[in-house]
């Protein structure tokens, strides 16, 4: 069994809602303002939130109790979980950000920034978020 998980899932929770707080700000912005910036931000903050979700997957499912076919139980499944969100971090979001920092680059329509108001306003927005998971 999985000791000082309620700590844990606490921190996941909180980690999780600030993460949907601030990927929905920067989708927000990024519809608004066409920011290919903040599209790869808004790739980050959601894939954060859904590694939240998994690791959440990972807690409950290494509280299972010992069966005939896993004798040794499944607390050790938290781990292959956080490997999985590891993964995905440097994947998913990674490679979403790397696809539109490529067609930036390949295409014709360079991104010329007009107003670093709404930036600034994220990093607020951000910055709240963040502290209230602290």
């Amino acid at each position: 069994m999985v000791r000082g998980s309620g700590g844990s899932k606490k921190a996941i929770y909180a980690a999780l809602f600030g993460n949907l707080g601030i990927a929905i700000s920067k989708l927000i912005a990024a519809l608004f303002t066409g920011s290919i910036s903040m599209w790869a931000e808004t790739y980050h903050s959601f894939s954060d939130a859904f590694n939240q979700v998994l690791l959440l997957v990972g807690i409950r499912t290494s509280k299972k109790q010992v069966s005939e076919k896993h004798l040794l139980g499944y607390g050790k499944e938290q781990f292959l979980w956080s490997f999985i969100v590891a993964t995905l971090i440097f994947g998913i979001s990674g490679v979403l950000s790397l696809e539109q920092g490529i067609g930036s680059f390949m295409g014709n329509d360079f991104h010329r920034l007009n107003d670093l108001s709404i930036n600034y306003i994220i990093l607020a927005i951000s910055f709240v978020f963040e502290a209230n998971v602290l």
